[in-house]
């Protein structure tokens, strides 16, 4: 650093977010997440137009070594940089505004062997329609490669981009796997029930092994850091709208309509009701706009953009702006805590 090069600029992709506890810095382009203390957000977003003299001189004398360590962090993880104070509003922050074309985003759709697969060419074509770009297809039954084929035939859609499918591991499916890189659109294939935890690619497709059992619906809404997202689309989507339900919707193993497989709210059946009839309504879309700055505890936590929220189990039921109640994580100190 010369001295004339004495004010520090974080990379607009570097984005610091503040809890109760501690912060940290999100880097929307290499996916990272870096925890640091409350101390660095407060010289970062208060102090941003100051000088490293200016700064020092706000703290005590033998905290200069700490405010050293500081900024030499924050260049080794090469989230920002020394300039001029002439060059300060060279370098605007980033517009975190969001918005899609798609009134549908995402969409999950649960089959067991008693649904009824005549409703997958509907589906597909609804979804298609309201500019759905990624679906989830989960079997919680062990499924034949036939029948899964079966369902790519009814396959005919434009604007769909990429499919993920979970499915109950077989030797028979992991060794036919292949049959599926053929299928361009499926780009992730989660086998449950697996010998192992793994993760491998096969082409384009990616196969995650798990020796989790996922049995309904009601094996999701974990809240785990590995779970976390650290890129651009998730993270300003989340300072407006929810991050988990916000454009989304499902098709659960009856054919009922609802926010997610695990709500148990049904807005009607794919038998008698469009999906666009569905979306259209406004209690459909309650919990669009229910960003983390809202829910109880999160508001208060350093993760809340990076975080998929989860609306189906919370820890209050009556209070829909209650923390997920499968998160153990606890901003006010810190602890991940196991028996939450």
């Amino acid at each position: 650093m010369s001295l004339k090069n004495n004010y520090f600029i974080l990379f607009a992709n570097c984005i610091p977010v503040k809890g109760a506890k501690r912060s940290i810095i999100c880097d929307l382009q290499r996916n990272i997440i870096k925890i640091i203390p409350n101390s660095l957000y407060e010289i970062l977003t208060q102090y941003k137009k100051f000088d490293i003299s200016e700064i020092k001189q706000l703290f005590n004398s033998d905290q200069n070594f700490i405010i050293d360590d500081y900024f030499q962090f924050l260049i080794e993880n090469e989230f920002g940089f020394w300039t001029t104070k002439e060059n300060i509003e060279l370098f605007p922050p980033l517009q975190l505004n969001w918005d899609s074309p798609s009134l549908i985003t995402n969409a999950i759709i649960d089959i067991n062997k008693h649904s009824n697969l005549n409703n997958l060419q509907k589906i597909f074509l609804e979804l298609d329609e309201l500019g759905c770009k990624h679906i989830q297809i989960r079997f919680f039954d062990s499924v034949s490669i036939n029948r899964i084929i079966s369902i790519f035939e009814k396959f005919e859609t434009k604007l769909i981009t990429s499919i993920s499918l979970i499915i109950k591991f077989s030797k028979a499916i992991y060794s036919n796997i292949n049959i599926f890189i053929n299928i361009r659109r499926i780009t992730h294939i989660t086998l449950f029930m697996a010998t192992d935890n793994r993760e491998e690619y096969k082409g384009h497709l990616k196969i995650i092994c798990v020796k989790d059992n996922i049995t309904s619906s009601n094996d999701c809404g974990n809240i785990d850091f590995n779970y976390f997202f650290s890129n651009i689309y998730f993270f300003s989507e989340s300072q407006y709208y929810n991050s988990c339900l916000n454009r989304k919707i499902s098709i659960d193993i009856n054919g009922e309509i609802r926010n997610c497989p695990s709500i148990k709210k049904s807005y009607g059946n794919i038998r008698d009701l469009s999906l666009n009839e569905v979306v259209n309504k406004a209690e459909f879309r309650v919990y669009w706009t229910m960003n983390k700055d809202q829910i109880e505890v999160c508001k208060d936590c350093e993760f809340r953009y990076a975080c998929s929220d989860c609306r189906a189990f919370i820890k209050d039921p009556a209070n829909i702006y209650s923390k997920p109640e499968k998160c153990s994580y606890n901003p006010y100190n810190a602890k991940w805590e196991t028996n939450c």
